[in-house]
């Protein structure tokens, strides 16, 4: 089973609001909070995603990220 994107999405990276939570485009200065969540055990235990090993790993991640969304094929946001 193959699921259509709506590619009009892609248009602008949206950000999203709710009473307690904002999703926003992540950024390369997310990069260090990325890898510590993505390098803890205790939440990669209910996560299925790859560990990120460090720093660098992290920006590599957020760059790809954004090149999921300039090609259409995903959106990932971060959430405060």
């Amino acid at each position: 089973m193959r699921i259509e994107i709506d590619k009009n999405i892609f248009k602008k990276f949206l950000e999203l609001e709710s009473k307690r939570l904002l999703f926003r485009k992540i950024s390369l200065n997310d990069s260090i909070d990325m890898y510590r969540i993505r390098s803890d055990d205790e939440v990669l235990k209910y996560l299925d995603i790859h560990r990120i090993e460090s720093n660098n790993d992290a920006e590599k991640w957020i760059q790809h990220v954004w090149e999921d969304f300039k090609s259409e094929n995903g959106i990932t946001w971060g959430l405060l």
